[in-house]
């Protein structure tokens, strides 16, 4: 089931769009105009089209006053700016599952899903025999190194701790163990430069520990970036320097968090490959979704369990290897991801020393409690002199919200913490920026080869002590410095929201938890923040808020079980 506001707000872009339809038309319709005012407004929701039946459900609108579905069908097929599956050149397309889309998505959706079909119906023309050095695995893992080195496709889907890195570690050895004579070309990636490093960290420090030979280890390349640098930016486009005609040079690419993969990136990555590549997905399918149209991934996951083909493609992990099934963490997100919350908040009402929840604080004793819980944390990074020990240490607290605006969002979070931090160090109070002052990239700039969602620190440095620099994670595990005038836009981060924490992980979250009657308090957000902890996790929030989100699982809409599954 889709999920729609009850009474949906157009905005500027909406309105506009549903008049531009309306004056293209030959036949001056309300219906072309309202629809296309609907379309918009469900893709800027993460839907990648608008699903007649579900809105008939969901929202009371002028659409339906006087008009069955059938009705409204009937009317849009006839309609001059509105398109079918077989006459797909016009500004609307309507599927014939009732799905309304623009021109420019249903054409988008249908290269991803013949990709994907392409891939599932071919295998590797590589000898499928079976190297057995998989000993240490669980049987869930070692069906998915067995297929990925048989498949075009391997999707791999598990929760935190569940060993994906550590898949796709043994998955590369045995791939390369088979192509002895030279070193396979291998591409890792991830969709933000956090999850690039995180995976790049992981596999570099699981690699030793594999049972291969020197010689093969150095094989095997665990260097990563972000999709963005794999494909190859261009300036002032958004088009790509890898695409159909100018594929890929890699035998394999394999592509972490890949939840977090819109539509048109997902299509564009598959568009790049060499028929030839295997292609390994890992992801999380209960984490939030793309902050772009669609939620491919999960829809993938979900098509699995019906389409038989798919199926043999995909593996989902389940056995826990960072906390054990016991743990209360690993319990607290598996009954997130089930909508269990009564359980949920009985974990949180017993308590332990990894799970805790309070009251949300007051405004008056807001900047008091962000004063005892983190203070000293973010302190402690203005006395280091180490940019890579600095980055480091990032990884230590996460505060998350889900909200950008207000007392309790990003802006006004971010504000309290700063303050905090100066009048701690007194020193800083007239400087703009400062040393130990971590900051988030918020815009890509394509010729620094900083991207949205990069996490950095401001820095002295050792060759210039009166000047401040900016610190990056680089690709090989060393640090990239930045003039702070040549930065694309970047705010201060003391705080994330839910979506820009995806892809790292934290020894310490604390969620802020606002008491807001809104669909963004969801089930996948709560999960997401929650499993971003590698150690302990609190919950600032009402108990009532904290339970409605859990109950409120997301759907977004598009056509990929219709096509996959027939459903």
């Amino acid at each position: 089931m889709a999920t729609f506001d009850l009474n949906p707000s157009f905005n500027t872009l909406d309105l506009s769009v549903g008049r531009l339809l309306r004056a293209r038309s030959k036949d001056d319709s309300e219906i072309v105009e309202l629809a296309g005012s609907l379309t918009s407004h469900a893709l800027r929701q993460g839907h990648v089209c608008l699903d007649l039946a579900e809105l008939q459900n969901s929202i009371p609108t002028e659409l339906y006053k006087s008009n069955t579905l059938e009705d409204i069908s009937s009317k849009l097929r006839n309609h001059t700016t509105v398109g079918s599956e077989s006459q797909t050149t016009r500004p609307l397309i309507l599927s014939k599952a009732n799905k309304l889309y623009f021109h420019r998505y249903w054409h988008y959706e249908q290269k991803l899903i013949k990709a994907i079909q392409d891939r599932i119906q071919s295998t590797s023309e590589k000898d499928s025999k079976e190297i057995d050095i998989t000993d240490s695995l669980g049987s869930d893992q070692k069906r998915a190194v067995n297929l990925a080195t048989q498949s075009l496709l391997t999707l791999i889907s598990g929760g935190p701790g569940t060993g994906k890195t550590t898949t796709v570690l043994y998955i590369l050895a045995s791939l390369q163990e088979r192509n002895k004579e030279e070193p396979l070309k291998i591409a890792l990636a991830a969709p933000t430069g956090k999850a690039a490093q995180r995976i790049q960290e992981s596999l570099d420090s699981g690699l030793e520990k594999l049972p291969l030979s020197k010689a093969s280890k150095k094989q095997i390349s665990t260097s990563a970036s972000t999709i963005h640098r794999l494909l190859g930016f261009k300036r002032n486009s958004s088009q790509f320097h890898h695409n159909e005609n100018n594929p890929l040079p890699f035998d394999v690419v394999v592509v972490d968090e890949a939840s977090m993969l819109d539509l048109l990136l997902f299509t564009k990555l598959l568009g790049a490959l060499k028929p030839e590549t295997r292609l390994i997905l890992l992801g999380d399918s209960h984490q939030l979704s793309s902050v772009e149209a669609g939620s491919i991934f999960g829809d993938l996951i979900v098509a699995s369990h019906s389409n038989k083909t798919l199926g043999k493609h995909t593996v989902e992990l389940k056995e826990n290897f960072r906390f054990g099934n016991d743990s209360i963490l690993y319990q607290t997100c598996e009954y997130i991801k089930d909508g269990e919350s009564e359980q949920t908040l009985a974990l949180l009402e017993n308590g332990s020393e990894n799970l805790e929840s309070k009251a949300l604080p007051s405004n008056n004793r807001l900047i008091s409690e962000l004063e005892q819980s983190f203070a000293d944390h973010f302190v402690s990074l203005t006395q280091l002199t180490d940019p890579q020990e600095a980055l480091h240490s990032l990884s230590n607290t996460c505060l998350l919200t889900p909200l950008r605006k207000g007392t309790y969002g990003v802006e006004g979070l971010n504000k309290v913490m700063e303050t905090i931090v100066r009048n701690r160090v007194q020193t800083m109070d007239k400087q703009r920026h400062f040393n130990g002052q971590p900051i988030l990239v918020t815009a890509n700039s394509y010729t620094q080869g900083l991207f949205n969602g990069d996490l950095g620190i401001i820095m002295k440095a050792e060759d210039e002590p009166d000047s401040l620099f900016a610190y990056f994670p680089d690709e090989n595990e060393g640090t990239e410095r930045y003039p702070l005038s040549a930065l694309p836009a970047f705010e201060s981060a003391y705080a994330f929201t839910v979506h820009k924490s995806q892809g790292s992980e934290y020894e310490n979250v604390i969620l802020i938890l606002p008491a807001i009657d809104s669909p963004i308090l969801s089930q996948e957000l709560i999960y997401t923040a929650i499993s971003r902890s590698r150690n302990r996790a609190e919950i600032w929030g009402e108990t009532a808020s904290l339970e409605s989100a859990i109950n409120n699982p997301t759907r977004r809409t598009s056509g990929i079980l219709d096509y996959l599954t027939g459903q």
